[in-house]
């Protein structure tokens, strides 16, 4: 079991989090004006929705393997301008709307066997150019279920 670790300049802190993520299970002295990075603990089973709403300084996000995040809410890094990249895990089933809203995020790459299976429209949307990498099974099946902007690029000859 991995706990979920926040970072801050200068600091680090670890807290156990089993469930769903929000800013109340932040650390004391933690918010989204100052978190850096996060690696997401084992025990966490959904992102709520906002969890890292205008967190302006947040650069890293990364999920412990083997994760156990199941949902990915709404507007969940809307407005994170120096996110520039986000690796979604094969256990996430499920992505609300306004994802990566207004942020940095030029690059999403769903990892091997993506269990992905809702999806909104929108989750991607505000964007100019996005690349979303994925094997050719979900690529097919998001096409042809999740129609999304023009403006994204899909790249099937991704391998991991």
């Amino acid at each position: 079991m991995a706990d979920t670790i926040f970072y801050k300049t200068g600091l680090n802190q670890s807290v156990p989090i089993s469930g769903e993520l929000t800013s109340a299970n932040f650390p004391s002295g933690y918010d989204s004006t100052n978190i850096i990075q996060v690696d997401i603990g084992t025990n966490v089973t959904s992102l709520g929705d906002s969890v890292f709403n205008s967190a302006v300084v947040l650069a890293s996000i990364t999920f412990n393997s083997p994760s156990s995040v199941h949902t990915i809410g709404s507007s969940v890094f809307w407005n994170t301008p120096l996110l520039l990249s986000i690796i979604i895990p094969a256990s996430v089933t499920s992505i609300g709307t306004s994802l990566v809203y207004t942020s940095g995020v030029t690059s999403i790459t769903f990892e091997d066997n993506s269990q992905i299976s809702s999806m909104d429209s929108i989750a991607f949307n505000s964007l100019d150019t996005i690349h979303v990498y994925m094997n050719s099974n979900t690529l097919t099946y998001l096409n042809t279920k999740y129609p999304l902007s023009p403006a994204l690029k899909y790249d099937s000859n991704y391998t991991q």
